[in-house]
């Protein structure tokens, strides 16, 4: 097995989130994996799926506006994520 450094995976990881929409939650967990093995940080990447069962967030999912954050309340697991919203 290869070993790749920190410029290739960040490189899988901007390609992997281009198509985000047709992934299931075993590959984003895959993804997530391999940033955390070389502490890449996916800052906004992560409000495009749900932190708690890697699910990818579609139009199903409920998504509310309350005191400067975006509550999106996930339809697989029913988790909440709270994202927090610049009041630039």
């Amino acid at each position: 097995m290869v070993k790749q450094n920190r410029d290739e995976i960040k490189k899988e990881i901007d390609e992997f989130f281009k198509g985000i929409k047709n992934r299931s939650p075993e590959q984003v967990r895959k993804i997530r994996k391999k940033a955390m093995s070389v502490n890449i940080k996916l800052g906004v990447l992560r409000k495009f799926f749900c932190q708690n069962c890697n699910h990818v967030y579609t139009s199903k999912d409920s998504i509310r506006i309350n005191k400067g954050l975006k509550i999106i309340l996930c339809s697989s697991c029913k988790e909440r994520n709270r994202i927090k919203i610049n009041s630039s």
